[in-house]
């Protein structure tokens, strides 16, 4: 591409406006007139209800050798301008200016900007719908929460002999807590999860004959827990595929970058993921990996602490299979 920063500058310092060219014939002793030719300005000067001159001709008072100069008078900036704006600096803006327009005017183009257009739908839309998802998620949480609450207290009112089911129910509820602080970890906990919800159910089981209450009224809030144990159970299958759902967008990006829009398509994908949530990093993180570095540390600590838990637990579980 040209650079015509300079010949804009001359341009805007020269006589501004359209110029024309004015020709008048001079008579000549000899064959036909002379034709002299003078360049103004296309429309009247303000003041001078005229023309004005930007190249013209002059006479200037000279010595006593030659007494009079017959020059060609323009200011400094128009001949500087003139000058630029030669032939080929002028021949090469309009080659410059087809070739923009051809390039404009080619089908692919028009075809690459229908389908941008089309991608830019369909990201909007798509972002609406994570947008719904994540407010439900949120809503789901609050109601989450809420259960736990409601079932730590009843809980608490059981007797001894229930103690055990208290216990692992406030494991859950800890484990429950510490999923949603470490969401990128949420897939590999689900089959754990699983496992202690299992044996939950065993337990319970286990301790139905050790509870005092009377019988009607014992198969009823059993029932209750139950059904609570296996809503706590989807409350954590839904993470995980909320979980999936953002692996599944990472996977779409890779597949954006080698076969799509490339690496700048492929990054809408991971901010339209990022964004939603207002998961974005902070505006002041300039370095990649000096802020992963740092951010690391706290999902690496909190990833040993909850291996460091189920190691424990099932240690646990299997002295007491062995006892």
């Amino acid at each position: 591409m040209t650079d015509n920063t300079e010949l804009k500058r001359l341009a805007e310092a020269a006589t501004q406006g359209d110029w024309q060219v004015i020709e008048t014939e001079l008579p000549c002793r000899i064959g036909r007139p002379h034709v002299e030719r003078r360049i103004f300005t296309a429309k009247d000067h303000p003041q001078l209800k005229a023309p004005y001159p930007v190249v013209n001709g002059s006479v200037a008072l000279g010595t006593d050798e030659t007494p009079v100069h017959h020059m060609v008078s323009m200011t400094a900036e128009d001949a500087a301008y003139i000058a630029a704006a030669n032939p080929a600096a002028v021949l090469a803006l309009i080659a410059e200016n087809e070739r923009l327009k051809s390039e404009n005017d080619e089908p692919e183009w028009h075809l690459m900007m229908t389908k941008l257009e089309d991608q830019n739908v369909l990201l909007k839309a798509e972002n609406e719908r994570d947008e719904l998802a994540l407010r439900a998620f949120s809503r789901v949480a609050e109601n989450a929460v809420a259960e736990r609450d409601q079932l730590r207290a009843e809980v608490a009112g059981l007797r001894t002999g229930y103690e055990a089911y208290e216990r692992v129910n406030a494991e859950l509820k800890a484990e429950n807590e510490r999923i949603e602080r470490n969401r990128d970890m949420w897939k590999g906990q689900v089959e754990r999860q699983a496992e202690e919800l299992t044996a939950l159910r065993e337990e319970a089981t286990e301790w139905k004959d050790t509870v005092k209450f009377n019988e009607g009224c014992w198969s009823e809030e059993r029932g209750t827990m139950i059904d609570k144990l296996q809503e706590s159970r989807m409350r954590i299958k839904e993470l995980d595929l909320l979980f999936g759902r953002y692996i599944l967008a990472m996977r779409a990006a890779v597949i954006e970058e080698e076969h799509g829009l490339g690496a700048e398509g492929a990054m809408m994908w991971i901010y339209n993921s990022l964004v939603g949530p207002g998961e974005l990093p902070p505006e002041n993180e300039t370095l990649a990996q000096a802020y992963f570095d740092r951010e690391i540390v706290a999902v690496d600590n909190g990833m040993q602490e909850v291996l460091a838990f189920h190691e424990d637990r099932r240690a646990a579980l299997g002295q007491g299979e062995q006892s």
